[in-house]
């Protein structure tokens, strides 16, 4: 049998463009992933999330490509949580700085698998979830937070509005956080209760909103998040999360400890 056209002849990939390439494989993945999040089904965004998972896990460059990103380390995290881990509000992402260590992996690996940010209504945390699969390797995970942990605490971010009452949002706080989060909102790694005093006064009332609606806290494995939806719906309405988030924001400057 004759053939028209002779076979291309086929090149094997030069080795010293192979981890540029897989890189690329890799960032196109991400990508898709990030759009898939926020734009189309729950199904969709876990077949690419799994698909981005497994050619990385299989990849014979993955090692390679953890040690590039242990390069990049926080400048994966930069484009939404700012400078020196400070947040920025147009995108909802909240401050790093300051956070306990523990408590940064534990929602990072939440993300990884599925605990939180797969919420049909959590846009934002959609986002996160793609962005965390990039941290798969525990040591690229650890390098990033090796530098998180230098940044010094952010300043205090209060809410825009002036509609607040602190001295409302003490006492509802007294009542309804302190037993798990602290006097001073400084956090308690038994009760797995995060640092609050240095998130911005925006993001902790975008939380409590979250745990109220359901957004977060609904997983069957979120077991801290099944202990905190009920205490977010202790805080009655919207004036009283408002007042509880503003007297958190004015805790900061009373426990300066990282």
């Amino acid at each position: 049998m004759h053939y028209f056209f002779k076979p291309r002849k086929k090149h094997p990939i030069a080795p010293m463009n192979r981890t540029r390439l897989i890189s690329g494989v890799r960032t196109g993945l991400l990508a898709l992933v990030s759009l898939c999040a926020l734009h189309t089904h729950t199904y969709a965004q876990e077949k690419l999330a799994s698909a981005m998972k497994t050619a990385l896990s299989h990849s014979s460059d993955y090692q390679t490509l953890s040690h590039s990103a242990k390069r990049i380390s926080y400048t994966s995290c930069l484009p939404c949580h700012g400078e020196e881990g400070r947040g920025k509000q147009d995108v909802f992402a909240p401050a790093l700085a300051g956070q306990k260590r523990w408590y940064l992996e534990r929602q990072i690996k939440n993300y990884q698998q599925g605990i939180r940010g797969m919420h049909s209504s959590d846009i934002a945390g959609a986002s996160m979830r793609a962005m965390s699969l990039l941290l798969l390797d525990q040591d690229v995970m650890n390098s990033v937070l090796d530098e998180i942990e230098e940044f010094p605490i952010p300043p205090t971010v209060q809410l825009n509005n002036q509609s607040y009452n602190i001295e409302s949002g003490k006492e509802r706080y007294t009542i309804s956080c302190a037993h798990c989060h602290g006097e001073r909102a400084e956090g308690d790694q038994a009760l797995g209760a995060p640092r609050l005093n240095t998130l911005p006064a925006w993001y902790t009332l975008r939380q409590l909103r979250n745990f109220q609606a359901g957004i977060r806290g609904q997983h069957n494995d979120d077991r801290r998040g099944k202990e905190m939806r009920p205490m977010a719906m202790a805080v009655y309405n919207e004036q009283e999360i408002q007042d509880v988030a503003a007297y958190i924001a004015t805790l900061q400057d009373k426990d300066l400890s990282h």
